[in-house]
């Protein structure tokens, strides 16, 4: 309300001039409106004007005429005799905001209850986020969950409506409320554009689920406050649906078929533990014979897949069988990298400490592997020359045959054993017999440091 001050004989007759400019930083321009008005006013020297509280702007009110009841013709206000008069004030509006959620693409999300026609994406509709964690591990911990929410969950994002005279900062009030636990409001202070995106994850708790949203008040720089931001308070779901997904394991078997190597099977069975998803075992590098065949359990949900190295090459075997096995071909170098479970967000152990040296077999040349017959007096004797290769030390296992029978060949024409003789911890490549003893000298059995040939299931 305005007061206004009159001298003279009552009634009076008052004249006035409102104008309203909606863009209170354009009165340089023609006003938006603009209208006068005559009000009489009985009895009282001071009258009031009603100033226009309804609708955003600067409003200018001018008096332009008066008259009471001794000058009944109305004076002009510009009159020497009379004070000019006029009064400005302004009328901020109230800011107006909404929450949106937006993907990590940027795309709008559609709330359950709008028109889902219209090229958005629903928030009912997305699939949940599939979390791979290490098998036996805890499921989550608040800094884990917060940093899956950071990257996953829908952008919260509060828009301001833009009206002539509104001007930032901007501090808001959220209600945040979900199914296991209470409500709380939180405030987000020195919002300093129109729109600003808001993270909650400092105040939820690690869980999964969605939760709700509110917008309750909003107050603009000019301290205006609006209590009902949001379109008939409109509540919005946001949050993310967590599937935890355990990461599959693989372990050596206890045992592999046709195992090559020295004393003892080609694989122990070691217990494994697991850290972010990393299996770690005792031993790391272990010693196999070409030709052996590695076999390993899987354990986890199938399918699988098993990634591997082989002399430098990469490898991948999909499996619907929980074991994996593979035969040692060629020597060198052969690792598990990774053991996977084949779903759509592919989950994956990675193992750094199944790694295998692949030997190659020992063998044995006698006589330069070539057939020699020499003739000998009595007396005298001959050297047999046993030329080895492989890693020492060596042990070996050799034979004297008799001669086979005039006109026979073959194997099953060989004489019988005359003798049998073991060399071991031989530390050279030549070994050389002398004898004075007619036959046939053969190798039956020959051990180097890692591998040994034959294997027992061909003795």
């Amino acid at each position: 309300m305005a007061n206004i001050e009159l001298e003279g004989q009552g009634p009076w007759n008052v004249k006035y001039l409102v104008q309203h400019w909606i863009d209170p930083m354009k009165t340089n321009k023609s006003p938006d409106f603009e209208e006068s008005y005559t009000s009489v006013v009985f009895g009282r020297e001071t009258s009031t004007i009603k100033l226009n509280s309804t609708i955003p702007g600067l409003y200018k009110y001018k008096l332009i005429e008066v008259s009471d009841q001794l000058y009944k013709e109305p004076l002009l206000i510009q009159h020497a005799s009379l004070r000019p008069t006029e009064l400005k004030h302004i009328v901020y509006p109230k800011p107006e905001g909404s929450l949106f959620l937006y993907s990590s693409q940027g795309e709008k999300i559609v709330a359950k209850s709008e028109n889902k026609n219209d090229g958005l994406r629903s928030l009912a509709s997305s699939s949940p986020i599939q979390l791979c964690i290490p098998r036996g591990a805890p499921i989550s911990n608040d800094d884990e969950w917060r940093n899956l929410y950071a990257e996953h969950a829908p952008k919260i994002q509060i828009e301001v409506k833009k009206q002539p005279g509104l001007l930032p900062p901007f501090t808001a009030w959220v209600e945040l409320s979900s199914l296991n636990s209470p409500s709380k409001v939180i405030e987000i202070p020195n919002i300093n554009d129109f729109t600003q995106s808001i993270s909650l994850s400092e105040y939820l708790v690690a869980q999964t689920g969605r939760f709700k949203l509110r917008l309750l008040r909003i107050m603009d720089s000019n301290k205006c406050l609006y209590s009902k931001a949001t379109r008939g308070n409109q509540i919005v779901e946001a949050g993310i649906e967590i599937e935890y997904v355990e990461a599959p394991t693989i372990s050596p078997s206890l045992q592999s078929a046709n195992s090559n190597i020295n004393g003892r099977n080609v694989q122990d069975r070691y217990s494994s533990s697991q850290n972010d998803n990393i299996v770690s075992r005792d031993v790391i590098n272990k010693n196999v014979c070409k030709g052996d065949i590695l076999s390993f359990d899987i354990v986890g949900f199938p399918t699988w897949s098993v990634h591997y190295t082989y002399n430098d090459r990469v490898h991948k075997n999909e499996l619907t069988k929980p074991v994996f096995r593979k035969r040692m071909t060629s020597p060198g170098n052969f690792s598990i990298n990774r053991v996977c479970h084949q779903i759509a967000n592919t989950c994956c152990a990675n193992i750094n400490n199944l790694n295998y040296v692949v030997h190659p077999l020992p063998s044995v040349k006698v006589g330069g592997g070539q057939s020699v017959q020499q003739s000998i007096r009595q007396g005298e004797q001959v050297q047999v020359k046993f030329e080895l290769k492989g890693e020492p030390p060596f042990t070996f296992t050799w034979q004297r045959r008799s001669l086979a029978p005039a006109g026979s060949s073959g194997h099953r024409a060989m004489g019988k054993v005359l003798e049998t003789h073991t060399v071991q911890d031989l530390y050279d490549h030549v070994y050389t017999l002398s004898t004075s003893m007619e036959g046939v000298f053969q190798v039956t059995y020959i051990q180097d440091k890692f591998c040994h040939y034959p294997n027992a299931n061909n003795v």
